[in-house]
């Protein structure tokens, strides 16, 4: 029980400091020390139009179809936006606003 405290503190605490802990964010980027995020502007700019376009009421199929259309690369490195993708991307999106 001990441990499981620790690492939860150990977590928060690289959060707090701007280190990675798990996987890089999107809107994020590993910085050349392989510790530290910094802002991958591409990434927030498409952050940026998932939060204009849900907020405008589109559904995120077609968010996804217009992050396509612009050539926006895919979250997972695939050819095409899932609608998952967008809803987890927006909900981010929001709460970092």
């Amino acid at each position: 029980m001990l441990i499981k405290f620790r690492t939860r503190a150990e977590l928060r605490a690289k959060k707090a400091r701007g280190e990675r802990a798990g996987q890089v964010p999107y809107g994020r980027r590993l910085a050349g020390d392989g510790r530290t995020l910094e802002p991958d502007q591409a990434k927030a700019a498409a952050m940026a139009i998932i939060r204009e376009l849900k907020a405008s009421g589109m559904s995120l199929r077609a968010i996804g179809r217009e992050l396509d259309s612009g050539g926006i690369p895919a979250k997972n490195g695939g050819a095409r936006w899932a609608p998952s993708s967008v809803r987890g991307i927006s909900r981010r999106a929001t709460s970092d606003a």
